[in-house]
């Protein structure tokens, strides 16, 4: 009778730990949009994933269900009816937008029916988004702002190469998505003295460099998810031959590959997706996410590739010189005297 009785303590022992481990064990579906597919990019959806999974393991049991995984095509329309759809999926507990015409759609979007983070968005200040302190202050949204400064881009720009006529390289998924970023755009390159113009991709590997109008002085170069890395060298190379200036808005690795300069660091890839999971985790432990933060803080420098300088004829002053990375440079050796 004892050891009956000693049996059924230990019984209830293990069930008692197990009933919080149950709970610990709650699971939760994720659904995703994206942009479209990548023709080349510094980061995946698995980065984004493994990410969160990682620092959930022990509580949650987060799932990414393939159906609930869409894709945009690069169409703003169709991007914008894959967040609604997954906005309304009784199936869907939150949204993450991987792409930053998903980014921006979702962080316009309101009300928000669900916690939705949308981690790829160039400059909340200048886009107009919502702001209350370091969080978005609104109902379910965190979304995360990279570094971007178009103000102080437009002025770096100028301090290299005299700009005038500026033309941008985007998707036509960008620019149809963000109507009111491109008239801001506009009318602070007007104020500034210059013109902008907007040139649209809207085929794969299509070479936009190939289609500038004429008059164009100087071009900026944002993401290009829907070009290869071949193709991409096929820009650079058609820009160095007109001998035209070019700007990477985002990220600086394009310098290394040929552009001219950038202010922006390169994306630290793995540390915005673990910022990304972070909030994600805050917001399954209870808190709102409209209450965690939005900006990611990082170091602006300007790097600037001296091979493509010597290439188009540019010649940066020597104070911008001496602040900045300089890419295949030339170093001046002393002759040796006889």
């Amino acid at each position: 009778m004892k050891r009956a009785n000693l049996n059924l303590f230990c019984l209830l022992i293990v069930l008692l730990w197990l009933v919080p481990a149950a709970q610990a064990a709650k699971v939760i579906s994720i659904g995703i949009i994206t942009d479209g597919p990548m023709e080349h990019s510094g980061w995946s959806m698995a980065l984004f994933k493994n990410e969160l999974l990682v620092l959930t393991e022990a509580d949650f049991d987060v799932h990414f269900p393939a159906a609930k995984q869409l894709d945009g095509g690069w169409s703003a329309k169709r991007i914008a009816a894959a967040h609604q759809q997954l906005q309304q999926d009784p199936e869907v507990d939150m949204v993450l937008a991987l792409g930053y015409v998903a980014s921006v759609i979702a962080a316009l979007d309101q009300p928000l029916r669900k916690p939705t983070f949308a981690p790829f968005i160039m400059d909340a200040d200048f886009q107009g988004l919502p702001r209350k302190g370091n969080s978005s202050g609104v109902r379910h949204l965190n979304y995360l702002s990279s570094g971007a400064d178009f103000v102080r881009d437009l002025q770096v720009m100028n301090s290299v190469a005299n700009c005038k006529n500026i033309a941008v390289f985007l998707s036509e998924a960008d620019y149809e998505a963000q109507p009111g970023l491109i008239r801001r755009a506009r009318e602070v390159t007007a104020a500034a003295g210059a013109e902008l113009q907007f040139i649209q991709q809207r085929t794969r590997n299509e070479n936009l460099a190939a289609r500038l109008p004429s008059g164009v002085d100087c071009v900026v170069v944002t993401g290009q998810g829907l070009l290869s890395p071949t193709a991409m060298g096929k820009v650079i190379a058609t820009l160095i031959e007109k001998k035209l200036p070019s700007y990477s808005l985002l990220d600086a690795h394009l310098v290394e590959q040929g552009l001219l300069m950038a202010e922006a660091p390169a994306t630290n890839w793995r540390r915005l997706a673990r910022r990304n999971a972070l909030n994600i985790h805050a917001v399954l432990h209870g808190e709102l996410a409209e209450h965690q933060p939005v900006t990611m803080e990082s170091k602006r420098r300007l790097t600037i590739n001296m091979a493509t300088a010597r290439a188009i004829g540019i010649s940066p002053r020597f104070d911008i010189l001496s602040e900045a990375v300089l890419i295949q440079r030339v170093m001046w050796r002393r002759p040796v005297l006889d």
